[in-house]
């Protein structure tokens, strides 16, 4: 929720995980701000948080995007000095982020989900809120967690394992198997779909795209022929210029 001499981009394809506070320029980058709220009765972290196994999980995200060439990275951010999740509460602290230490907060249509986030917001410092981020606050409840940021919540609550059991780590934060295939008119011949080896024409790319859905093809710069969709995906541009499609 991992060493190598390939250059960034080789070891992404690859199937190589790189940290997730290193994501390469030529991605998207996500960035995740984790924060472990501490046992207030002890002042400890749960016994069943480990810094190095969650930021594998992390890790190991990245190479699952990576290997359904998603155009995107999860980018770890505000880690301390040794590169461990902030942690925030403290011993006795029954007023901050300690009170939500043994929550459920499993739905944002609990009020204790709701009053959580309203005092995260309220008090960012206290409970590190990062506005930058999606917010991930990691307390002891077992089943904790709620979705990603919606027009609904800014938050996203969970439990360590939540990202260790039962599932691939890492996968349960990025659970939709669609594929980005890269397309760019201005190539020489059609490649496999990746960044680095670009489709040359839309149809081709709606053609093998998964045929359940849910594909992004992401258009370069430039004029696309017209083509017949015929399956659920989702046709954008890069951030670098603008792709039309003609008139058919």
């Amino acid at each position: 929720m991992q060493p190598t001499c390939l250059p960034l981009s080789a070891a992404l394809l690859a199937g190589v995980a790189l940290p997730a506070s290193a994501v390469p320029d030529s991605f998207i980058k996500v960035d995740v701000a984790v924060k472990v709220i501490v046992d207030p009765a002890t002042g400890q972290t749960p016994a069943t948080m480990d810094d190095a196994m969650l930021r594998e999980s992390f890790e190991l995200m990245n190479r699952w995007l990576a290997n359904t060439w998603r155009g995107y990275r999860v980018r770890l951010v505000d880690l301390d000095a040794s590169q461990n999740f902030r942690r925030i509460g403290g011993l006795n602290d029954s007023t901050g982020p300690g009170q939500w230490y043994a929550i459920d907060l499993k739905t944002y249509d609990t009020t204790a989900n709701h009053d959580f986030e309203v005092a995260a917001k309220a008090n960012k410092s206290l409970y590190a809120w990062n506005d930058y981020a999606i917010n991930i606050y990691f307390n002891n409840n077992d089943y904790s967690r709620a979705g990603f940021p919606s027009e609904n919540s800014d938050l996203v609550i969970s439990s360590y394992r939540l990202l260790t059991d039962d599932h691939p780590p890492g996968q349960i934060l990025t659970q939709s198997y669609q594929v980005t295939r890269f397309v760019d008119w201005s190539v020489a011949s059609s490649g496999t779909g990746t960044s680095s080896s670009p489709l040359k024409a839309l149809a081709t790319a709606i053609t093998i795209a998964n045929p359940g859905g849910n594909d992004i093809l992401l258009l370069r710069p430039g004029t696309y022929t017209a083509a017949t969709i015929s399956k659920p995906l989702t046709i954008r541009a890069t951030r670098y210029g603008v792709a039309q499609i003609q008139k058919p």
